[in-house]
Parts: structure tokens; sequence; C-alpha cells
């Protein structure tokens, strides 16, 4: 069954019974939510995702030479502190620290860890995730 914490919006798949937000605390118990479609991302998620497959297709093209100022670009950096309410980590490591090992795959011209990591911070974007469980 699908739940949804009422304060930050984020979406699990547990079975039936109640639960709270692991990200907001016991303070926010979760309710039962509609079912997952990509439509239902909040915008600030869109928003990354669309950043991450941006800096995908340019590491693609081995557009090296401009790709690094993406990183150092306000709207960017604007856009990732918004999305990190939405952000759930493998072991508790921060968006700050994927977008970090990004901009040194990007500097390294290291193609495979840039996709690895773009996939990464894809999947920790989605609304369930399997580690949250």
């Amino acid at each position: 069954m699908l739940y949804k914490c009422p304060k930050c919006g984020r979406t699990v798949d547990l079975p039936e019974g109640n639960y709270y937000c692991k990200t907001c605390g016991p303070s926010y118990p979760l309710i039962p939510a509609k079912e997952h479609s990509t439509s239902q991302y909040p915008e600030e998620v869109k928003t990354l995702r669309s950043w991450m497959w941006s800096i995908f297709h340019a590491v693609e093209e081995r557009d090296w030479e401009r790709l690094p100022a993406v990183f150092d670009w306000p709207e960017f950096k604007k856009d990732v502190e918004k999305a990190k309410p939405y952000f759930h980590g493998r072991y508790d490591v921060s968006l700050e620290s994927y977008i970090r090992t990004l901009r040194e795959a990007v500097l390294k011209r290291d193609p495979t860890l840039a996709f690895e990591t773009i996939a990464e911070i894809l999947l920790c974007l989605e609304p369930t995730v399997p580690w949250m469980h």
C-alpha cells in the first residue's frame, strides 16, 4: 500500500499498517496515497531530474569544456537546495555529496562515474526507494 507524508510529500510502499515519516519524524503519520506516477513528482524533483538528464546528455556527447560551469550556476545550486527534502540517499549520503562526486567525474572526464552518479541521484529522488523501508 502506498503511504504519503502530509508534510514533505515523501511516498513509500509498505504493508498496511500505521507508520510515520522517516524524514519528518513521529509527529507526521503517513496517510494512504494514490498510485505513483511521474506526473506526481513535486516540481522541485522534476526540476532536478531535468538538470540530471541535461548533464547526462552533455556527458554522453563528451561536452567536457562547458559542463563544469553548470555546477557553479546559481539556478543549479538553488534547484539542488530545493530538492534536498525529497532526496533519500543510501546510508544517509547527502545530495551535496552526490553532486560533488558528479562534479569530480566531470572534471576528471570520467563518463562511467558520471553516469553511475546521475543514475544514483535519479534513483534517490524516487518517492519509494528500497533502502527506505
